[in-house]
């Protein structure tokens, strides 16, 4: 971010089940004041109006419709604001430019957990680098490359969905994380 920047906020859709809940889950992770009387995206359009801010809807493809409205009336009202979507569609908004994104190669559910080929599966060697970056106390061992690709072949290979998981290796064991449930 550069020096006159006020930002990135990253809001988690995942747990959301109705489209009006969009604006008012953007309120939570700016932590905007709710301000009585005014709905929402009122609320944040007075916040943003001002602010040079980098505000990343995580996990659209449930909303698809509510967060491409969402997203194009805050670019058309704040100028200096950047929507980064991730989704596995596109939200068909003006501007947008799409960067997909392939799944990393994954070993298959009958790989031999041995240390030495990790560096053949690029979902796995991103599991590792970014565990061991978030956690200097996580070790590579057979057992973790297990576990490793246990928790990539979970999450498809999606390089995004792997650096989240990763990075829950500072709060948990990574024997946790392919037992943890996911968000509703």
């Amino acid at each position: 971010m550069s020096a006159d920047s006020d930002g990135v906020c990253f809001v988690d859709l995942a747990p959301l089940s109705e489209p009006v809940q969009v604006p008012r889950a953007a309120v939570a992770a700016l932590g905007i004041k709710e301000q009585p009387g005014q709905m929402h995206l009122q609320t944040l359009l007075a916040y943003l109006s001002r602010r040079r801010l980098v505000l990343m809807l995580d996990n659209c493809e449930h909303l698809v419709d509510a967060c491409a409205r969402f997203a194009e009336g805050l670019l058309w009202a704040c100028p200096g604001l950047t929507v980064l979507a991730t989704s596995r569609e596109r939200l068909r908004v003006s501007g947008e430019t799409a960067w997909p994104v392939n799944p990393l190669a994954l070993p298959p559910a009958d790989w031999p957990e041995r240390v030495e080929p990790v560096a053949d599966y690029d979902a796995v060697r991103l599991f590792i680098d970014r565990a061991t970056l978030n956690a200097p106390s996580f070790t590579v061992s057979a057992a973790s490359i297990g576990i490793a690709a246990q928790i990539c072949r979970q999450l498809d290979g999606i390089p995004l969905a792997i650096e989240l998981a990763a990075a829950l290796v500072s709060s948990m064991s990574s024997e946790q994380i392919p037992q943890r449930e996911p968000p509703r």
